[in-house]
C-alpha cells in the first residue's frame, strides 16, 4: 500500500514539476468564463505597495480615540491612537535598548491579549520579523522553534515565562525576554518600560526602510504529520489578504437593506454574502423577502429530516444495487455545498462505500492527482464541472461513472447518470443494507488536505473517528431553563452553604450577573473554597494534556467487545482476587464467566467511559442499578461452573449479604447505584479521570432516582479511591477471616462496601424541595369514563397554567375555564387518550388523543373557525382564532393526500414532581400502538411552547408548519403574543409504519 502510494505521488509530481498546483482564492465564484475558469464576481484586488503598518495606520484619524483592544476580564484596552503610539515606541526601544536590526526575528509566545497588536506591530515598524509561537507549548516544543528561526529576542506572559526559561538554558541561548505582565520576573524587562517611554527617541526608525516583499511573519504549521513547520509571509500577502476579507463598502447603520421594497431586484442582490441583524432577530416575512429575491435560493431546493433519511437509504440501495458498488468501494463527490450533499455523504456511509471528496474548483490535473490515489468507482458532480471530470477520466484512461446533480426538466450527457434517478426514484432496500457490516475502526471517508506545503494528501477518517467527533460536539451537559423568578437564590437569608454543596457550575443568560449577586452566590457556595486551589493547580502541563469525553456504554455488541477488550488489559489481571486464584493462568486467557458476569450490567445503561481523542477508551466504570424489592441474597455461586470464578463470586456473594446495605440508608431510599468496576489506562493514571466517571455516575444515579451510591472495593489501591471520594465504609472483612476466599497479596487484605448517600437528586436546583421521591413503578393506562375527574385536575393543575397562550390572555385567573373544560373533555370522552398512574394510584401524566378525518368530503370549512366566531368567552376565542390560523397556515390535507385519517395529540401534561422520568415517552408510545392497531400512520402533535417543541423533536416529531405569533393577525395586529422563548406556534408529525 505505502510503495504504491508513493509511486503513484511520483508519477503525479513528475507530470506537474513545470507548475505549482493552483491554490488561489476563487471567493464566491459563480461566472463560467470560455477559458472554463470560475472567476469571482467581485473586482481584482488593486495591487498596493503598503507595508503592513502602512496598510494597518492609513485611516487612523478617521477613529483615533475608538477602542481597538480590550480584555474581556479586566477591561483594560487601548485605542487606536494608543496603539499606535505604543507600537512606534517599543519599535523605537527594540532599536534603541534591545540593540536590535533590521531582519532579526523577535518570538511572540502570548495569549490573546490587549498588548498582541501593539507587539507584532511594533516588531514590524523596526525593520525585524515577528514569529509568533502557541502559549501554551513545552520546553522541547519552544526549543524546536526558537532553535529553527535564530530569534533575538522573545515576548511572553508569566503563563508561559517557566518554559521559555528551560528552553532558552537548554539552548544555552542569552537573549532579551520581555514579559506583558506588571509584575517583575527574574532576569526579564517588562513590556511597558519599553512600550510606554514615550520619551524615547524614535528618530531612529527613519533609516528602517521595508518593502511589501520583505519577510514580515513567520508562524508556525500545527504539525499534524510531525513538526511544526515554518511559513513566511511578505507584507504584500498580509495586505492581499486584509483587502480580501474585508468588506468593499462599510454600509451606515441608515443603509439597512430593503429587501422587501419593490424596485429592490435580484440585480441588487447578487453580491449578498449573508444576512445579518443586530440584537433583535429578523422576521421571518422579512428573511423571506430577501431570500425570494436572491439567485442563490433560484432552486428553492430542500429536504426534511425524513426525506434526508429516505433518500439516502435510496441512493445507498442504488450504488450497491444499480452502479454494482460494493462496501470497501470509493465513491468520488465534487460537488458545492448544496442540498444533495448530505444525501450523497449518508448514502454512501450507509452502503459502506468509502466517500471522498474533491474539491469542486480543481483543475484537471489537481483531479487526476486525487483519482489516482484513492481509484473511485463512481464520482458525483455537477454540470458546471461535467466537462472537467470528462476531460481527466479520458486523460488518466479511467473508466468511472459520472452521476449528475440534475435539474429534471435539463437533458443530461448520454455517459451520464442522473442524480435523480438513484436517489429520489425507486424504493431503499433495507434488508440488503441492514446486512452490511461497518466496523469502528474501518474508513468511512477520505477527504484531502488542501496542499499548503506540498501535493494535497488524503486523511483516512474511520466510522469510529466520525462516531467520536459527532460525540465531542454534542455536550454531555443539558441545561434546563429556569423560569426568572425562580433564578438561584444566592442572596436570600435562608440559602447558605449546605443547600449549594453540589453546585457544579454557576452561569448566566444573555446579560451577566451583576457583581454583587456573583460575590454573593461565591460566598455561599463551595466554589469559593476550591477557587483558590484550583487555580494553583492550573499550570502549562495540566493545559496541554489530552483531552477526553465521558460518554455513556450503550448495550450493543460493539460498545460490550470495546469494554471487555480494555479490562482485559487494564483490570481483569490486576485485580487482586483474579490474581490469587490465578484465574488468568497466560496473557491470551479469557474466563468467559467473568466477562459475561461484567457484560450483564450493561443492561442498566449506567456504564460510563473515557474516550480519547483517538476514540480510543482510557477509563471505564460498570455500574449498576439494586432496587429494593428485586434484592435476592441467595448463594448463586454453586452454579458457576468455573471453580476458580465460584471463589470470588462466592466472596463478593457473602459481602453483599453481610453489608445490610438497606438498614443503613434511609428509609425513602429504594433505590442504589453500585460502582462494580473501575478501571483506567495506565498512562492516564493520576489525571483525575476516575473522579471525572464517578462524578458522571453519580449524576446518572440521580437521573435513575438512586438515593445512593456504592462501591465495594477489594484491593488497597481502590479504598484510597474511594475515601478520596468521599465513600463511607459500611462492612469489611478480612480475606484472612474467611475459609472459602481467595488469599491475595499484601497490602490487599480485606474487602470493603463502602456508602455514598446522593443528598441531592437535582445538582443544579438550590432551592430545597421537601418532596418525596421514590422510584415506585409508573404504569400506563388507558384513561375510562370514570377517571374524568383525575385526569382533569392534572390538566387544570399544569396544562391551564403553564400553557404559553392561556398565559398570554390571563385565560385561567381563577383557576380553570368552562370553555376550555368543554374543549378538553370532549377530547377525553373520544376513549383514546391514557394516563400515568403512580403506585399510590395518583394520575401523574396523561396524553389526551382524538382521531381526525382527511377526508375531501369533509369540506373546507376550518373548525375552528366556527368555534371562535361562536365563543362567548373573549379571552378563549383569541386562542381558536390562533387555532384557526394554525390549521389554515399547516395545510394538513394537502400535505397527506393518500391517508384517511390522522391521531391528534391535543393535550399532553405531566406532574411537576414525576417530570424527568421518561413518562411522557411512554403515554407517547402507548398513543403509537394504539395509532399502529388502528391502521393510522400520521400522529400529529401542536406545539405552542418552545419547551414542547423541544420535547417534539425529542420524541422523533418532525415539524411540517411554524409560524411567529407575531405574524398571526386579525385586523393588522397579533392575535397574542406569549412571552419569550414561547415564539413560534408550530405543527409536528411522526409517520407510523403501518
Amino acid at each position: 500500500m505505502a510503495s504504491s502510494l508513493k509511486r503513484n505521488l511520483l508519477n503525479i509530481y513528475n507530470k506537474q514539476r513545470r507548475g505549482f498546483i493552483s491554490v488561489a482564492f476563487r471567493q464566491n465564484s459563480t461566472r463560467k468564463h470560455e477559458n472554463n475558469i470560475l472567476k469571482s464576481v467581485h473586482k481584482d484586488l488593486p495591487v498596493t505597495n503598503y507595508t503592513v503598518n502602512d496598510f494597518v495606520w492609513e485611516n487612523l484619524d478617521r477613529w483615533p480615540d475608538k477602542t481597538a483592544t480590550v480584555c474581556a476580564v479586566t477591561g483594560h484596552g487601548y485605542t487606536y491612537a494608543q496603539t499606535q503610539r505604543m507600537s512606534v515606541t517599543f519599535a523605537a526601544a527594540l532599536r534603541n535598548k534591545i540593540k536590535l536590526q533590521t531582519n532579526d526575528k523577535v518570538a511572540v509566545i502570548l495569549p490573546n491579549v490587549p498588548e498582541y497588536p501593539c507587539t507584532i506591530l511594533g516588531i514590524l515598524q523596526a525593520g525585524c520579523i515577528a514569529s509568533m509561537m502557541n502559549p501554551i507549548y513545552s520546553s522541547e516544543e519552544l526549543k524546536h522553534q526558537i532553535q529553527l528561526i535564530n530569534c533575538k529576542a522573545l515576548v511572553t506572559s508569566k503563563i508561559s515565562y517557566q518554559n521559555v526559561r528551560k528552553a532558552l538554558s537548554e539552548l544555552k541561548l542569552d537573549i532579551p525576554v520581555i514579559t506583558t505582565d506588571n509584575e517583575m520576573l527574574p532576569g526579564a524587562v517588562k513590556f511597558a518600560e519599553l512600550a510606554e517611554d514615550f520619551n524615547i527617541d524614535t528618530s531612529c526608525l527613519k533609516s528602517v526602510h521595508r518593502s511589501p516583499k520583505d519577510l514580515e511573519i513567520l508562524p508556525y504549521s500545527s504539525g499534524t504529520t510531525g513538526l511544526p513547520n515554518t511559513m513566511v509571509l511578505t507584507h504584500q500577502g498580509v495586505v492581499a489578504l486584509n483587502q480580501q476579507i474585508c468588506p468593499e463598502k462599510l454600509k451606515e447603520k441608515t443603509a439597512i437593506f430593503l429587501g422587501k421594497r419593490p424596485a429592490v431586484t435580484p440585480k441588487h442582490l447578487e453580491t449578498l454574502y449573508s444576512i445579518i441583524h443586530g440584537a433583535a432577530p429578523l422576521s421571518a416575512s422579512d428573511i423571506e423577502a430577501v431570500i425570494a429575491k436572491n439567485e442563490c435560493a433560484e432552486t428553492k431546493k430542500t429536504y426534511t429530516y425524513a426525506q434526508l433519511q429516505k433518500y439516502s437509504s435510496v441512493f445507498a440501495t442504488s450504488l450497491l444495487k444499480k452502479l454494482g458498488l460494493e462496501p470497501g468501494d470509493v465513491l468520488a463527490v465534487m460537488i458545492p455545498n448544496c442540498p444533495e450533499f448530505p444525501v450523497v455523504a449518508f448514502g454512501s456511509i450507509q452502503a459502506g462505500v468509502v466517500l471522498t471528496t474533491v474539491n469542486p474548483i480543481y483543475k484537471e490535473f489537481e483531479l487526476a492527482h486525487q483519482i489516482s490515489i484513492t481509484e473511485p468507482k463512481a464520482i458525483v458532480t455537477i454540470q458546471e464541472c461535467y466537462d472537467t471530470v470528462k476531460t481527466t477520466l479520458k486523460n488518466c484512461k479511467k473508466d468511472i461513472k459520472i452521476i449528475l446533480i440534475d435539474n429534471p426538466a435539463n437533458p443530461v450527457p448520454n455517459d451520464a447518470i442522473r442524480y435523480s434517478e438513484i436517489a429520489e426514484s425507486g424504493a431503499a432496500d433495507y434488508e440488503l443494507l441492514d446486512k452490511i457490516e461497518k466496523k469502528t475502526d474501518e474508513v468511512a471517508c477520505i477527504p484531502f488536505s488542501s496542499g499548503t506545503t506540498g501535493l494535497p494528501k488524503g486523511v483516512e477518517i474511520t466510522y469510529g473517528n466520525l462516531l467520536a467527533s459527532v460525540e465531542i460536539m454534542h455536550q454531555k451537559e443539558v441545561c434546563y431553563p429556569v423560569l426568572t423568578h425562580a433564578i438561584l437564590l444566592g442572596k436570600h437569608p435562608d440559602v447558605n452553604k449546605e443547600h449549594s454543596r453540589n453546585v457544579r457550575h454557576i452561569c448566566c443568560g444573555a446579560a451577566p450577573l451583576s457583581a454583587s449577586d456573583v460575590e454573593a452566590i461565591q460566598q455561599k457556595s463551595k466554589l469559593a473554597d476550591e477557587l483558590p486551589s484550583q487555580l494553583s493547580e492550573l499550570n502549562l502541563r495540566s493545559m496541554s494534556q489530552p483531552s477526553y469525553t465521558i460518554c455513556t456504554i450503550k448495550d450493543n455488541l460493539n460498545d460490550k467487545q470495546r469494554m471487555l477488550k480494555f479490562l482485559r488489559r487494564f483490570f481483569f489481571r490486576d485485580e487482586p482476587m483474579n490474581l490469587a486464584v490465578n484465574l488468568l493462568e497466560t496473557p491470551e486467557s479469557v474466563c468467559l464467566e467473568l466477562e459475561e458476569y461484567v457484560a450483564s450490567s450493561l443492561e442498566d445503561g449506567v456504564s460510563v467511559a473515557a474516550v480519547d481523542e483517538d476514540g480510543e477508551y482510557v477509563g471505564v466504570i460498570v455500574n449498576g442499578i439494586v432496587r429494593k424489592e428485586e434484592v435476592d441474597y441467595t448463594d448463586k455461586s454453586a452454579d458457576c461452573p468455573n471453580p476458580k470464578f465460584r471463589q470470588i463470586l462466592r466472596v463478593l456473594g457473602y459481602l453483599d449479604r453481610e453489608a445490610k446495605m438497606w438498614e443503613k440508608l434511609p428509609k425513602d431510599c429504594n433505590t442504589v447505584l453500585e460502582l462494580r468496576i473501575a478501571a483506567t489506562h495506565s498512562e492516564w493514571r493520576g489525571r483525575g479521570l476516575v473522579k471525572a466517571l464517578c462524578a458522571e455516575s453519580e449524576r446518572l444515579a440521580k437521573s435513575n432516582g438512586a438515593g445512593a451510591t456504592r462501591m465495594d472495593t477489594t484491593s488497597a489501591f481502590s479504598v484510597a479511591v474511594a475515601e478520596r471520594l468521599n465513600y463511607k465504609k459500611i462492612f469489611s472483612v478480612r480475606y484472612s477471616d474467611l475459609d472459602f476466599a481467595p488469599q491475595p497479596e499484601e497490602p490487599h487484605v480485606e474487602a470493603r462496601g463502602l456508602l455514598f448517600v446522593c443528598i441531592s437528586v437535582f445538582i443544579y436546583i438550590i432551592l430545597v424541595v421537601s418532596r418525596r421521591m421514590s422510584r415506585e413503578r409508573i404504569e400506563i393506562k388507558p384513561v375510562r369514563t370514570e377517571d374524568e375527574n383525575d385526569v382533569m385536575d392534572l390538566i387544570r393543575r399544569t396544562f391551564y397554567i403553564d400553557e404559553p397562550m392561556n398565559q398570554a390572555v390571563a385565560l385561567c385567573v381563577d383557576g380553570t375555564c368552562k370553555e376550555l373544560d368543554e374543549y378538553c373533555a370532549k377530547a377525553l370522552r373520544a376513549g383514546l387518550s391514557f394516563k400515568a398512574v403512580d403506585g399510590d394510584g395518583n394520575v401523574v401524566g396523561t396524553i389526551v388523543n382524538e382521531i381526525c378525518s382527511l377526508k375531501e368530503d369533509t369540506g373546507s370549512d376550518n373548525p375552528y373557525l366556527k368555534m371562535a366566531q361562536e365563543c362567548q368567552n373573549p379571552k378563549f376565542q383569541k386562542i381558536l382564532y390562533v387555532l384557526a390560523k394554525r390549521e389554515d397556515g399547516a395545510r394538513f390535507q394537502d400535505k397527506f393526500p393518500n391517508d384517511q385519517q390522522y391521531m391528534d395529540v391535543k393535550i399532553a401534561a405531566t406532574d411537576p414532581n414525576f417530570r424527568n422520568r421518561g413518562i411522557m415517552k411512554d403515554l407517547l408510545k402507548a398513543t403509537e400502538n394504539l395509532a399502529t392497531q388502528r391502521g393510522i400512520r400520521v400522529l400529529r402533535m401542536d406545539t405552542s411552547s418552545a419547551y414542547s417543541a423541544m420535547s417534539a423533536k425529542r420524541l422523533g416529531f418532525t415539524c411540517v408548519h411554524s409560524a411567529p405569533y407575531t405574524d398571526l393577525k386579525m385586523d393588522g395586529q397579533p392575535i397574542l403574543v406569549p412571552e419569550a422563548p414561547h415564539v413560534d406556534d408550530s405543527v409536528y408529525v411522526k409517520l407510523m409504519n403501518v
